[in-house]
Parts: structure tokens; C-alpha cells; sequence
């Protein structure tokens, strides 16, 4: 239901990240982490100041065993919220 809502609120506002954003997290969950990252792109391009899109990016990406780019990403998104515990945590699981 996430990816279909969002995906409607997207053909409406093409440039909402927080739905790109929530239909990213829902393609996550499902496993599909290249559709994930494609949205979080999205995110992060609509929005590069906001820590989300490089927060959930990293995420992915330890989930596909992939710590270098994830480290990259947390990197960043830390860099927006240094005291994010998540990203703490993710980023130490990373390196």
C-alpha cells in the first residue's frame, strides 16, 4: 500500500521527496534495494540538504553487503546529524 499511495502522490507531485522518500523505505522492506536506491537518489537530489536520502542510501547498502558506498552515504547524513544513533551504529557496522 506504501509504494502504490506514494507512487500516486509522486504522479501528482513528481518533486515530493518525503514520498519518494516513504516509497524507498517501502521498497526496502520488500527487498527490492536497487528500486530503493533509485528513490533515495531521487531523494537526494530533491533534497541534498536533507540527511534522509544519505541515511537510508547507507542503509541499503549494508544490506547488500556493499560497506564502502554505505560508509559513504552514513558519512554524509552524519554530517547533517552528527548525534543520529542509527547512523552511529550503521556507519560502525560498515567499516
Amino acid at each position: 500500500a506504501a509504494i502504490s499511495e506514494s507512487t500516486k502522490c509522486l504522479s501528482l507531485v513528481p518533486d515530493f521527496s518525503p514520498a519518494m522518500n516513504l516509497r524507498g523505505k517501502a521498497s526496502a522492506v520488500l527487498g527490492r534495494y536497487r528500486e530503493a536506491l533509485e528513490d533515495f537518489k531521487g531523494v537526494i537530489s530533491l533534497s541534498p540538504e536533507v540527511a534522509e536520502g544519505y541515511k537510508n542510501s547507507g542503509f541499503v547498502y549494508l544490506l547488500l553487503k556493499e560497506p564502502e558506498k554505505a560508509e559513504s552515504f552514513l558519512l554524509k547524513a552524519l554530517s547533517f546529524n552528527p548525534h543520529d544513533k542509527e547512523v552511529q551504529e550503521a556507519l560502525a557496522e560498515a567499516e
